[in-house]
């Protein structure tokens, strides 16, 4: 006889893990007085604002969001710890500058196209309102921002994103 789906439980260990086991089960019986989740509850795959602002309009980006929760997974089993929120500051380095902007940048010839398209997310990224627990404008004012803030990059935006450029003076002022 086929295994369905609703035979399965998901109980709550002291330990605070939190494991499948059979309905009706010993396991059950001995641990399932633990609030559980529901299994019509689901969790909503959010990469906080930041992250779901990329992944929208920067498709560009969803490989290296893919590596970066590939490793927030990874690092979660190895840890027998619970997922973690990726971090807007991550998201701004490792999925935005290094892979792409500071690349687009720095490519010869460079393509005016591709990085006024980069710049312009970026601007639109700094215009979004966080909510104040989220780092959205910490993570790419230091890790954009702030090198797009150098004697090489700066007359690029200058030329390219008039309206990013006013956003770095007002914000680094250097």
């Amino acid at each position: 006889m086929a295994e369905k789906e609703d035979d399965w439980v998901r109980i709550q260990l002291p330990g605070g893990s939190s494991v499948p086991v059979r309905r009706g089960s010993p396991v059950e019986a001995a641990f399932g007085t633990s609030p559980v989740p529901a299994p019509t509850d689901r969790m909503q795959w959010s990469i906080g604002l930041l992250g779901d602002f990329l992944w929208l309009n920067l498709p560009e980006c969803r490989p290296f969001f893919a590596e970066q929760i590939k490793a927030e997974v990874e690092q979660a089993i190895d840890h027998d710890r619970e997922l973690r929120p990726l971090q807007p500051m991550d998201i701004a380095d490792y999925v935005l500058w290094q892979p792409l902007i500071e690349p687009a940048l720095e490519a010869r010839p460079m393509d005016e196209q591709w990085v006024s398209r980069l710049l312009r997310v970026v601007r639109e990224a700094w215009e979004l309102e966080p909510p104040p627990w989220e780092d959205t404008r910490y993570g790419l004012r230091v890790y954009v921002l702030e090198r797009l803030d150098v004697p090489e990059h700066l007359p690029v935006v200058e030329r390219l994103d008039p309206a990013l450029y006013a956003a770095i003076r007002a914000e680094i002022g250097s």
